[in-house]
């Protein structure tokens, strides 16, 4: 799906101009957080009951386990590594929920005898949710596409 694909629920209405550039800066907060290290800000806009599946699809759930995986990945391969995200849209399901789709390039990651690792650029859908005023990531499911054509391609 490209980007153009993407349709605001009432294109040029300016509530939902603010709301999507409010969950753009969701996702812009989500970059600065994980590239200074910091855990409690990369978990802040998550909601309690929060899943994530990350690009190897590993479930963690709740808010409380989403803050222990991020605690040991930024303080092991992770460590010192950056990344960096790019909105390709946002969609608007109801008022109230919102799907986020981008790519994402994790640099500085490394191997289990922490050699260097290449980046990784993964694809993600992020499910969000406006609670009590505030866009909240609901759910990031991270996949990475697979090589070549598919079945549902066509000519």
């Amino acid at each position: 799906m490209d980007a153009g694909s993407h349709k605001r629920s009432g294109t040029g209405d300016d509530r939902s101009l603010a709301a999507e550039a409010a969950i753009r800066e969701v996702e812009a907060a989500y970059d600065r957080a994980w590239n200074a290290g910091d855990v409690e800000a990369l978990v802040r806009p998550f909601v309690a009951e929060a899943t994530l599946i990350d690009p190897f699809g590993n479930v963690v759930a709740g808010s409380d386990g989403i803050r222990s995986a991020f605690s040991r990945l930024l303080a092991g391969r992770a460590s010192g590594s950056t990344h960096a995200a790019t909105i390709l849209g946002v969609r608007f399901v109801t008022e109230d929920v919102a799907l986020a789709d981008g790519e994402a390039v994790i640099e500085g990651l490394t191997g289990p005898e922490g050699e260097a690792l290449p980046p990784l650029t993964h694809r993600f859908t992020d499910v969000f949710v406006l609670r009590e005023r505030s866009w909240r990531i609901s759910q990031i499911r991270a996949y990475v596409l697979m090589e070549g054509r598919g079945p549902l391609e066509t000519a």
